[in-house]
C-alpha cells in the first residue's frame, strides 16, 4: 500500500528498462506530467523556510561532498555544495542498514555554482521529505520562482538511482 500520490514499483515513471530497482515493491511518485504537479506547498514557502534557517550553515554529507565547492559534473552546475538538516544528520548517525528510507522531515539543499569561487549562483535544488514522500523544488537564476517543483518528472527520473531518491550520499 503506498501513499497518495505514490504507486508501487513497475507502475510508475521511475519504472523503465534502465531502472534496476523495478519490481522491488517500494513506492514511488505517481507521473502526473508536465512538471509532476504540486505536493501540497507553495513554490517560495520553502526556499523562504530554509533560508530562514540559514541552510548554508548545515551539516554537509559525508563523502564527496564534505567539502565546500565539490567540482561537479551534473546538471546541477560546474561546483556543488550541498547541506543537510539535523533529521538527516541524525538519521546518517543511525546503526549501518537499520534505515530503508529517510525520515519525514529530512531536508536537503543544493547551490549550484558557475565559478569555484561560489560567487555565481545559478541553481538550487531542496529536496524535502513529506508523509507522502519526497517533495522538489528547483531554481534557476535570480530565485524568484521555481523552475520545477512537486514531483516533477525531471527529478524522478534522475534521483529513482539512488537510495529513497538521494544520489550525493547512501543510507546508513
Amino acid at each position: 500500500n503506498c501513499a497518495e500520490g505514490y504507486v508501487p514499483c513497475g507502475t510508475g515513471p521511475c519504472c523503465h528498462a534502465a531502472t534496476e530497482r523495478c519490481g522491488d515493491g517500494t513506492c514511488h511518485p505517481r507521473d502526473e506530467g508536465g512538471d509532476g504537479g504540486d505536493a501540497g506547498g507553495t513554490g517560495s514557502a520553502l526556499l523562504d523556510a530554509v533560508q530562514a534557517a540559514e541552510y548554508r550553515t548545515w551539516a554537509r554529507p559525508p563523502g564527496a561532498y564534505e567539502m565546500p565547492l565539490t567540482p561537479a559534473r551534473s546538471p546541477h552546475g560546474d561546483f556543488v555544495d550541498i547541506y543537510i538538516n539535523d533529521v538527516v544528520a541524525q538519521a546518517l548517525a543511525a546503526e549501518t542498514g537499520t534505515l530503508t528510507a529517510w525520515p519525514e522531515g529530512s531536508i536537503i539543499v543544493k547551490d549550484g555554482w558557475g565559478d569555484a569561487e561560489g560567487t555565481d549562483l545559478r541553481f538550487l535544488a531542496i529536496m524535502e521529505k513529506r508523509a507522502n514522500g519526497w517533495y522538489w523544488e528547483e531554481f534557476v537564476g535570480d530565485l524568484a520562482e521555481p523552475e520545477f517543483s512537486g514531483v516533477p518528472d525531471v527529478c524522478v527520473d534522475c534521483h529513482v538511482s539512488g537510495e529513497d531518491f538521494v544520489r550525493a550520499f547512501g543510507l546508513p
